[in-house]
């Protein structure tokens, strides 16, 4: 099962989204792609089975449990030779680890949209799953590892934001510790948790700690934390030269509401010392900002009103999808 059978007809084609809560609102551009299949293709018939819960907030979270609730609508279904089932949804990079060997033995494909991993290409491994991600985590790790080799830094500290509200920068820390490995490199880690509010956020004794362990800090948080840190920084006389500050921003002048973009003025008593401080900074991103919001209006129009009725969430007007 999960195949299609040669010289048959493709019969059900079956989407099935495993997500976490915060990622609820992605699952209306599925729908949206399938009424448009289902309109257009008469001879096929696509149809989506969402399973989530809303106390399970975070994908990490869901990492745990994914396997249980896919085995669960798995078995639970009698299958024809002639439907497919393709497990696919925003999982995060530790549910697409969790499901790609289950999901193997079926023969079933897996395909995240946001998760990504070097060993998910092992076709052995990993025969059936698939991610298009457009912020491939292993790229970024690997861009790191040839950029501070061309400049001999190799004893660097990452300012790691455990905020699984933004699992993205909390993702990026752990494959760069994995990729960057002894004894070429040296790395040592500050962690912090801004899901409180980034004003309870602790940015003196991170930096000192980090100060004291490299010369070469990359800050993996939201870009309001990152201003912060670096107006820290600057107040601590660390913005003169002698130490290097990285930043990862994942979009280009996309402004999503998780991904705010990355600004001096923001209006506060700090403004100037802001304008200062990020100009040492050096920004790493990917160029996909022109990419975003190139849906048809009638599209962009059916995602939102999905969400608000099916979901009772509301989008803002400004919000891309």
């Amino acid at each position: 099962m999960g195949s299609r059978v040669e010289g048959n007809p493709l019969g059900n084609v079956t989407i099935v989204s495993i997500t976490s809560y915060q990622y609820l609102m992605v699952i209306p551009g599925y729908e949206a792609g399938i009424d448009y299949v289902n309109a257009r293709f008469p001879n096929l018939h696509f149809q989506h089975e969402l399973i989530f819960q809303k106390s399970i907030y975070s994908c990490d979270v869901l990492a745990d449990i994914s396997v249980n609730f896919a085995a669960e609508f798995y078995y639970r279904r009698k299958w024809s030779a002639s439907d497919l089932v393709i497990f696919s949804a925003p999982m995060c990079s530790g549910e697409l680890l969790q499901l790609a060997p289950i999901t193997g033995y079926w023969n079933v494909p897996v395909v995240s949209i946001v998760g990504t991993s070097p060993t998910i290409s092992n076709r052995k491994k990993y025969p059936t799953a698939l991610t298009t991600a457009p912020l491939n985590n292993s790229v970024l790790a690997n861009f790191f590892k040839a950029f501070l080799s061309h400049f001999a830094w190799t004893t660097l500290c990452l300012i790691c934001d455990n905020n699984d509200v933004v699992a993205y920068y909390k993702a990026n820390c752990g494959i760069i510790k994995t990729e960057l490995k002894r004894p070429k490199f040296d790395i040592q880690t500050v962690t912090v948790d801004s899901k409180k509010g980034r004003d309870l956020v602790d940015y003196d004794a991170a930096l000192v700690t980090a100060g004291k362990s490299a010369r070469v800090i990359i800050i993996l948080a939201r870009s309001n934390v990152t201003r912060q840190f670096m107006i820290f920084a600057h107040k601590k006389n660390m913005t003169q030269g002698d130490y290097v500050f990285f930043y990862v921003e994942p979009h280009t002048k996309s402004n999503l509401p998780e991904f705010p973009n990355l600004d001096w003025r923001t209006g506060d008593l700090d403004d100037e010392v802001a304008r200062v401080a990020l100009t040492l900074l050096i920004v790493i991103t990917f160029d996909n900002g022109p990419s975003i919001d190139q849906l048809p209006s009638k599209t962009a129009a059916f995602i939102k009103n999905r969400t608000a009725s099916q979901y009772n969430i509301t989008v803002p007007p400004e919000q891309k999808v």
